[in-house]
């Protein structure tokens, strides 16, 4: 905490670092991952939160607010108490408790939208049990904005809630897993039912006639 002012909390695998520490507040950068600023109202603090290979930019002075970042330009903020602005491409909006807002590549600030009440993960699981191939797409819906961790890669759902990202399976038996995470901080996780890759060619085995390479008598 900053003076009991300002209270900061990360999620695991988040990368931010502190730009700026004052009497007025603090700027925090975030690469990617889910940072939670709560701000004493009447503190006269202010917390502003920045993100890379983005221009988003959010800021409280009295609220709780939630950033996520994937590193690769798209942000999502939400706030559970007070308010706050998030700012991209120019543009201001204005999101209080209980909504969300999110700033893709390029674009403005999207209008803020309600909270979802919960965390949605359905996937799409490769129907086969046994398969000589190794790489596969996983596909899926969750809540828009979310981070998908599909084994080592991590993509964002898309403004419907859609992901999708290849999987490469080891020789054996495989059980991938798949943890969604949103702006609140939800976790919600599914693995996939055993799914064997078998890349060993068939054995063929060639009978011969001991006698067939024997040449006839003229």
């Amino acid at each position: 905490s900053y003076g009991e002012a300002i209270k900061v909390e990360v999620s695991s695998d988040t990368q931010v670092r502190l730009e700026r520490l004052d009497a007025v507040g603090a700027k925090f950068m975030l690469h990617r991952g889910l940072l939670v600023a709560d701000v004493k109202p009447k503190s006269g603090r202010v917390v502003q939160i920045g993100a890379d290979n983005s221009d988003a930019l959010a800021e409280t002075r009295d609220g709780r607010l939630h950033v996520l970042s994937d590193g690769k330009g798209t942000v999502q903020a939400a706030v559970t108490r007070g308010q706050a602005t998030v700012t991209a491409q120019g543009k201001t909006v204005d999101v209080k408790a209980g909504f969300q807002t999110a700033v893709r590549p390029g674009q403005l600030p999207q209008a803020p939208m309600v909270l979802p009440t919960s965390l949605l993960l359905k996937i799409r699981w490769p129907r086969v049990a046994v398969t000589s191939k190794r790489r596969h797409l996983i596909t899926g819906t969750t809540n828009p904005g979310a981070q998908v961790r599909i084994g080592d890669t991590v993509v964002t759902a898309d403004s419907r809630g859609r992901f999708q990202a290849v999987i490469v399976l080891h020789e054996g038996q495989n059980r991938v897993q798949v943890q969604a995470l949103d702006v609140l901080g939800r976790v919600k996780q599914s693995t996939s039912p055993p799914i064997e890759l078998d890349t060993r060619a068939p054995s063929h085995a060639v009978h011969t006639d001991p006698d067939m390479w024997t040449r006839d008598p003229e």
